[in-house]
């Protein structure tokens, strides 16, 4: 017998819902052996939905939809008495879904309103279902699959065992079990390789369903000794759910508390002992072992008789000898002595450093170490948009064959984006398939899939990253339309000598009447860019583009790039002042220390415009916004905390420098040669010398465990995996660990989280992300509504003060001590703080208030980007009103004297 599904739905084709009522009949379908050979899903069309029911009457025996019901002439009398009876009226739609095709066989729905009902047609049956999962399946288990037996004479039960395993391949697992997948073979084993694991699947067809599992649990308790522990659950285990189940046992094994036995399908008893998953049969069940078969309640060490006592060994939990017992539990000890000796865990997430290690084996801060380049390599990463591919693919016109292209990318792991009809003839389809994948080498992978399915070829495939590159990401556009002779004659020749007069008798009209007023450089040599590290100032400019983009997103500030094919101090710091005229702002990014310290202090001294170093400030401004949060729920002080900082570079020396000004008194700095103190003999140049000054007032020497004795917080801006749990240990009660070191933090948050109160990072895939978006566009908006001609301590703090304000006292916790960086209220928070402070410290030409320009630009922003694809934008009439009447564009934008 053949069977064969159809999902109705507009919405499914769509991509709006996803089809799981067809994973579940087909399920169920396989209990009473019956074989589901095609699924179609349809939408919601009558000639296309005609059309796949007599080409399924045509090669299936039963056929079984889900959705798309329509009406027919039928009694509804039923329908309007419940209706009324409950003082309900009935509406059209609830009247239309009473109705069923004559002579069909009514399903009475107890859990809803959709009709059900089935149609024998000679030898083929049609059966319609809602499409509503919950009612669907309990349809398909109460009223369907009865009818299905008792129609087609189905004896029997089939049941399944999946078992679930990891470290394995499958050409392994398949020669380990040769002999269990044998055909003809009752219960058949099978295997299905996922990302990351295999799956092995038990089979077994019995009488009933009890005779089944009796089939099942031999093979099953054999497979796992076979297996031993690589199997690390069964059925809807996954290894996450596994994990955090063990992780629970353990803290009661260390609360001295015995875990629970579970018995899992089948009777079969398992335990998690020390991160093991051990399986076994039950007391008397008999066990091949090495060609010879003896009972498992017999000491698998030696053979001989039980004595009483239960043992773990050998894959399964059996009686044993007081002797093997002994052994056992030695062995046992002796491994978690090994485990608690190690630094990390059992199964590492990151390589340790032997580079400037220390005697205790702790990395020092600021080596280079292979996890800081390669630090993304050495994790398993998921599927990201940052590798999504386009695949444009030419797929046979039948029907399932759109599912099998679904289910290769599926089975190599990628992550199906969305599904695009390009073009549809009679005997091949074109469609465009959006799939994310882990890395680049993972998305060829999943094209060499694709290319191996008949009936399919791969036309083009685009990186759809590479793709929003093509162009670049940022372009110049007019605020005002040229259309007529009149408007030339204003932007242009004649009309703009008159402005360009005004501007020369006095220049600070140039941030009134040009785009000085909301214009920002961001200046790079590409010698530090990102994690790369020097690549040179044309393969900067993405970044850059990326940095400009970010800026117009959330303040609407118009930032330019200029990468400078030079690493010359004299050269950046002459450039940047030539083109200044045309800024109101410079935005120093990537540059590498110790550089970045002498042009940031001699553009500041030569320039009456802000320059901003966003690698250090805008950083350090983040980290205090999530101390501020984080010091509330641990309810300490910023006046008596103990601060250790690794990574003494820029974003180091401007964080340590905001905690003093801050009030934090107690700052311990560390390096690749340990603790920065003063009179230290090697490895200070001149800001390591300044921080030696400033900070360690205790004179602490030695390494970074040295420091952290006691410590309360610590700050992390250096290398993958230099913090352990030992080290973590040494700090105060309740300590705060901010690891941001990227791709890898210093210490994975798995491995700190039961020993931290606040953990934070740099990545946005833990709690607390510190990013420093959330500082630098509102802070330059800030400098730019301000007219502001430097950057001072003052407009920092008042920016950090701003973020931490953005988490309200009902929001803030311990996995939320910062605000997402999607918040449109960050940007308009640091904003005001920065251009108030400007005011209150002399610094600002603008004495207005620059909250409401920093409103109303974003407020414009936003209106432009609604309008981007529209062709050429009117000017919008700016409706805000300032005192007395006059338009708020500009106080000094009028006309010259």
């Amino acid at each position: 017998m053949e069977a064969e599904v159809i999902a109705v739905g507009s919405e499914l084709l769509l991509g709006q819902i996803v089809d799981t009522n067809s994973a579940v009949i087909a399920r169920y379908l396989a209990r009473i052996g019956l074989n589901l050979f095609y699924k179609t899903i349809v939408g919601d069309n009558l000639s296309r939905l005609t059309a796949t029911l007599r080409q399924a009457l045509g090669r299936s025996d039963v056929i079984i939809t889900t959705g798309g019901i329509g009406p027919t002439a039928d009694d509804i009398t039923r329908a309007e008495a419940y209706f009324a009876a409950r003082g309900l009226r009935l509406s059209p739609s609830n009247r239309r879904q009473a109705h069923i095709p004559a002579g069909a066989i009514p399903v009475e729905n107890p859990v809803g309103t959709a009709p059900a009902f089935i149609v024998e047609h000679h030898a083929k049956t049609v059966i319609t279902l809602p499409g509503v999962p919950r009612e669907m399946e309990y349809l398909l288990v109460n009223r369907v699959i009865p009818y299905l037996r008792k129609r087609l004479g189905v004896q029997g039960e089939i049941r399944l065992r999946v078992l679930k395993t990891v470290g394995l391949g499958e050409s392994r697992i398949g020669e380990l079990l040769a002999d269990f997948m044998e055909k003809g073979a009752n219960p058949t084993v099978g295997t299905l390789a996922h990302l990351g694991q295999v799956d092995v699947r038990i089979a077994a067809k019995a009488d009933d369903a009890a005779s089944a599992e009796r089939l099942i649990a031999p093979v099953e308790t054999e497979i796992r000794a076979r297996l031993g522990d690589a199997v690390f659950g069964a059925d809807d285990a996954t290894l996450e759910t596994e994990i955090a189940a063990g992780d629970r046992r353990g803290r009661r094994r260390r609360r001295g508390q015995r875990p629970p036995r579970r018995v899992g399908a089948g009777g079969v008893r398992r335990r998690h002992r020390a991160g093991r998953f051990l399986g076994g049969g039950a007391s008397g069940a008999r066990r091949q072992d090495g060609g010879g078969i003896r009972r498992a309640d017999a000491c698998p060490g030696c053979g001989r008789g039980e004595v009483g006592r239960r043992r773990h060994g050998g894959g399964e939990l059996a009686r044993a000898c007081a002797r093997h017992v002994a052994a056992d539990r030695a062995g046992d000890r002796r491994r978690q002595r090994q485990r608690r000796s190690r630094p990390g865990p059992r199964v590492p997430l990151r390589r340790r450093s032997a580079l400037h290690a220390d005697p205790d084996g702790h990395p020092a801060a600021g080596s280079h170490s292979p996890d800081a380049a390669g630090g993304a390599a050495l994790m398993a990463v998921a599927p990201s948009a940052s590798y999504s591919i386009a695949v444009r693919v030419e797929i046979r016109n039948r029907p399932g064959m759109l599912g099998r292209v679904a289910s290769a990318i599926g089975e190599a792991g990628g992550d199906i984006g969305a599904v695009d009809l390009v073009e549809s003839q009679r005997d091949r389809v074109l469609r465009d398939i959006t799939v994310k994948a882990s890395d680049s080498v993972h998305g060829q992978q999943i094209v060499n899939r694709l290319k191996q399915i008949a009936g399919v070829r791969v036309v083009n495939v685009s990186d759809r990253t590479f793709l929003m590159h093509l162009g670049g990401k940022i372009e110049i556009h007019n605020k005002v339309p040229v259309r007529t002779r009149d408007d030339l004659s204003m932007v242009y020749t004649p009309g703009v000598a008159r402005v360009c007069l005004a501007i020369r008798d006095d220049r600070e009209r140039a941030f009134a009447l040009t785009i000085k007023q909301n214009t920002v450089a961001v200046v790079t040599d590409g010698t530090a860019v990102l994690g790369l590290g020097d690549i040179g100032p044309e393969a900067a400019l993405p970044v850059m583009e990326g940095k400009a983009m970010l800026f117009k997103e959330f303040a609407n500030v118009d930032a330019f790039p200029l990468c400078l094919a030079t690493k010359d101090v004299d050269k950046i710091v002459e450039t940047v002042k030539l083109v200044a005229p045309a800024f109101g702002g410079v935005n120093l990014e990537d540059i590498a220390a110790p550089r970045c310290f002498e042009i940031e202090t001699r553009l500041r001294k030569d320039l009456d415009i802000p320059v901003f170093h966003d690698d250090q400030h805008g950083t350090a401004v983040v980290v205090l916004a999530a101390l501020l949060n984080a010091l509330k729920i641990v309810r300490k002080h910023l006046e008596k905390i103990r601060v250790v900082v690794t990574g003494v570079g820029a974003a180091g020396t401007a964080t340590i420098k905001i905690l003093l000004s801050s009030g934090v008194r107690d700052i311990i700095g560390v390096d690749e040669h340990g603790t920065i103190y003063r009179g230290r003999p090697e490895g200070l140049d001149f800001m390591k010398r300044w921080v030696a000054s400033a900070t360690n007032p205790r004179q602490v020497k030695g390494r970074l465990g040295d420091a952290l004795e006691r410590a309360d917080v610590f700050i992390g801006l250096s290398v993958p995996g230099i913090l352990t749990v030992r080290d973590i240990k040494r700090m105060a009660r309740d300590p705060i660990v901010f690891a941001m070191a990227n791709p890898v933090p210093e210490i994975q948050p798995e491995e700190a989280e039961r020993h931290v109160r606040v953990m934070a990072t740099g990545r946005s895939d833990y709690p607390n992300q510190i990013n420093n978006v959330l500082c630098f566009p509102g802070f330059f908006r800030g400098l730019l509504d301000s007219r502001a001609r430097t950057v001072n301590d003052e407009m920092k703090l008042a920016a950090a003060r701003a973020i931490a304000g953005c988490v309200t006292r009902s929001e803030l916790g311990e996995e939320y001590v910062i605000p997402s960086v999607f918040n449109k209220n960050v940007a308009l928070a640091v904003a005001d703080g920065v251009a108030r402070a400007s005011q209150e410290t002399g610094t600002a030409r603008r004495r207005r208030r620059v909250e409401v320009s920093a409103r109303g630009l974003l407020r414009r922003a936003r209106e432009a980007l609604r309008g981007a694809g529209r062709g050429r934008r009117e000017r919008r009439p700016d409706r805000r009103r300032g005192p007395g009447g006059r338009s708020g564009a500009s106080d000094d934008a009028a006309a010259p004297q």
